[in-house]
């Protein structure tokens, strides 16, 4: 993500509603001016006869929009206990605030690309290894 300054992302956004509502309609213009974030794990993970997730077999990868933030952190928060039930000796207890969500769901789309790579900058106790554990293990 390109976008790191806030003038920049107010610009691109104003931006972006100007030319949907030229080129598409006026009406989809309100659609462009909420954030819409695109997902590939919001869909069921096959279990195994024991119960734990199969990750061989799961479904295949389908980016899908994210239907709101509360469906968002229902699902991450399931990643996360099976995070912790499968890491028992260093389980993580994370706040899944919007502004974390929103991180993860950029981190994991980065590891999910091929060779994908980021360098994550802040204040050291902001989870930064945290959000990349669990976005790695979904």
């Amino acid at each position: 993500d390109k976008l790191t300054d806030e003038q920049e992302v107010a610009w691109f956004e104003a931006r972006l509603v100007s030319v949907a509502e030229k080129q598409l309609a006026p009406a989809l213009g309100t659609v462009a001016r909420s954030p819409v974030y695109m997902v590939d794990f919001m869909s069921e993970v096959q279990e195994n006869e024991d119960g734990s997730p199969d990750r061989e077999a799961g479904p295949p990868v389908v980016y899908e929009p994210v239907s709101s933030l509360a469906a968002l952190h229902c699902r991450l928060h399931g990643h996360l206990r099976q995070y912790n039930e499968a890491h028992r000796k260093a389980p993580m207890d994370l706040i899944l605030f919007e502004f974390a969500m929103v991180h993860l769901v950029r981190i994991s789309r980065i590891l999910g690309s091929e060779r994908g790579h980021a360098l994550l900058i802040g204040v050291g106790g902001s989870g930064k290894q945290s959000l990349t554990r669990l976005a790695s293990f979904i």
